[in-house]
């Protein structure tokens, strides 16, 4: 074992390792300077740095977050999140 979680079947979840699966979310406050990014047609970089300046924390990075506490695969979010 290590740090990184990795599923382990049981019965009730059929030998998938998904029992108690988590969702994995990208949540952006818009305050006022990711407003003023998008009013003036930003590019989708700019709008990026923006939004993580103010605070977003990218879904990538919400996944590695919930691997490191082991509640989720690293294969999983690898495979399910895009390349930031």
């Amino acid at each position: 074992t290590g740090l990184v979680h990795e599923p382990v079947g049981c019965l009730e979840c059929r030998e998938t390792g998904y029992l108690g699966r988590i969702g994995l979310y990208e949540i952006l406050t818009v305050d006022e300077n990711v407003r003023s990014a998008m009013t003036a047609q930003a590019d989708r970089v700019q709008l990026q740095h923006q939004a993580r300046k103010s605070g977003m924390v990218p879904l990538r990075i919400a996944g590695a977050q919930a691997v490191l506490a082991g509640l989720a695969s690293m294969a999983d979010v690898a495979a399910l999140t895009p390349d930031p």
